[in-house]
């Protein structure tokens, strides 16, 4: 949670559109994005090939979001593999060998049902133009998706997105081909928001064989426009980048290099009202660009 409310600087703060493909029908508030939620400043569009999850996730929205049963890709058509563990299903088939040497990850490599599916591109789909957040969770998946958002990743000013250190798919794309494909299309890497893994088996230490030891596997990886060049986004992308930043991630400092743009081109006075709220200074240093 934000040290202190974006709004205690400014009134009127923007909604911000969220497109959350593989959305979790968790208890509500394990988004990522849940900050958002909590002060009003977001509006979701979900998608999830499990239709029973869609329609769960629509009755818990109550109108304010809508989720559809769409699964994403680049516009073909492919093999879904579903698992038994369901969050884990696929467009890509297991890689039963590799999966066999963690703990706890047995219901990845079960595979009940192969459907053939059409896959839906996200430029297509009318609900997602226009998202400024993109919360991407694909097993296998990622740049298939990224293949059929070129639009809408024009638009975007963060991207969270699950990425994987050891394939446990069969050619799955991991972490370095993420990162490689998304800094081609001018975004920057911020930061991990969670690093997850498992024991090797046999060996468990202690009671819970789902805590890792050493061997990293999966990560939450941030993403934001080349903050290098963060004058030729607009007004109101630099606004809702800033406030993303200050309300969701706590990082303060893109937060604040975001709003001295913002003042660049607005006059709009937001960077010193920022930081004196943040560090409790009379007058903030370096208040202009050289």
């Amino acid at each position: 949670m934000a040290k202190f409310a974006f709004s205690e600087i400014m009134d009127g703060l923007p909604v911000v559109k969220v497109v959350d493909v593989g959305p979790s029908t968790a208890e509500a508030g394990s988004e990522p994005y849940a900050p958002l939620f909590k002060r009003a400043m977001a509006r979701v569009v979900g998608f999830d090939a499990n239709e029973a999850d869609c329609a769960l996730l629509n009755e818990r929205a109550g109108g304010r979001h809508v989720y559809l049963p769409y699964v994403l890709g680049d516009g073909t058509v492919q093999t879904f593999h579903v698992c038994r563990d369901v969050a884990g299903s696929s467009l890509r088939e297991p890689d039963v060998g590799t999966v066999a040497l963690f703990q706890e990850l047995d219901g990845i490599a079960e595979v009940i049902e192969r459907r053939s599916v059409s896959t839906r591109r996200l430029d297509d789909i009318p609900e997602a133009a226009g998202a400024d957040f993109l919360r991407l969770d694909a097993p296998g998946g990622t740049l298939a998706v990224l293949a059929g958002a070129e639009r809408l990743a024009e638009e975007l000013v963060v991207l969270h997105v699950a990425v994987d250190f050891v394939a446990l798919y069969r050619d799955q794309p991991l972490f370095a081909d993420v990162d490689r494909a998304l800094r081609e299309r001018g975004f920057a890497f911020h930061k991990f928001t969670a690093l997850g893994g498992r024991s090797f088996k046999p060996l468990v230490i202690g009671t819970d064989a789902n805590d890792p030891l050493s061997q990293m596997l999966t990560a939450e990886a941030v993403y934001v426009p080349d903050f290098a060049a963060l004058d030729r986004l607009p007004p109101e992308k630099l606004l809702k980048l800033a406030v993303v930043m200050h309300e969701v991630y706590g990082s303060y400092d893109l937060t604040a290099l975001a709003l001295r743009h913002f003042d660049a081109q607005t006059e709009g006075g937001l960077w010193p009202s920022y930081v004196r709220r943040l560090t409790g200074a009379r007058t903030p240093r370096g208040t202009a660009f050289a």
